[in-house]
């Protein structure tokens, strides 16, 4: 983690959001193993939000944030509810985009209960 914070130190959001972003899930990543769920959220609603900014709201790249969001949220036991709330919306969006029978679809379906 150290490691990823010295990159996330070193990366501007503005002049490479990529970068930004993939340094962003990297330390989400890692919250999540190390079960700091709540911060692991707030980096991934940060992630998801310049994703949706950068690409577009039904962008596939934006879609996996805002699943990695949902997760997060999932983890979070006091958050079922927006996890929930959460993962139908990406459902709904998927269906449309992808169809009901997608492989992104399908997985999405069985977020975790």
């Amino acid at each position: 983690m150290a490691h990823l914070r010295e990159a996330a130190e070193l990366t501007n959001r503005e002049r490479d959001p990529g970068q930004w972003a993939e340094i962003q899930h990297a330390i989400a990543d890692v919250l999540i193993d190390q079960g700091q769920y709540r911060e692991a959220a707030t980096v991934s609603a940060g992630r998801a939000g310049s994703a949706r900014e950068r690409f577009g709201p039904e962008n596939p790249d934006t879609l996996r944030s805002r699943s990695r969001l949902a997760y997060v949220l999932w983890r979070q036991r006091a958050a079922h509810r927006d996890a929930e709330a959460a993962f139908r919306k990406l459902i709904a969006v998927e269906e449309r985009l992808l169809g009901a029978q997608d492989p992104e679809t399908l997985a999405r379906r069985e977020w975790p209960r």
